[in-house]
């Protein structure tokens, strides 16, 4: 699905980009299912920067703690951690 937003991704983050793509695609003619896609987007996106920074899961590994998490708000500007908090 190509985007307009998120095409930057296509490259190093397909799977990114698709979603990115699909959230835009939906976000009029169907919202609850572009807001899906933007919490995929955000848990994927959340989930690469712990892989890319090696940081360790908390035990319990939802979103919202993976958010929480002082190591991941130590690396995350805070509109940042704020905007995924808003998509969780």
């Amino acid at each position: 699905m190509k985007s307009i937003n998120f095409e930057f991704l296509r490259t190093t983050r397909p799977e990114l980009a698709e979603l990115g793509g699909f959230s835009e695609q939906y976000a009029y003619s169907d919202p609850p299912s572009a807001l899906m896609k933007l919490r995929l987007f955000a848990e994927n996106m959340v989930a690469d920067i712990y892989h890319y920074h090696r940081l360790q899961k908390p035990y319990q590994g939802g979103l919202y703690e993976l958010l929480n998490d002082d190591s991941f708000k130590s690396l995350i500007p805070s509109v940042v951690l704020q905007k995924l908090h808003t998509l969780r």
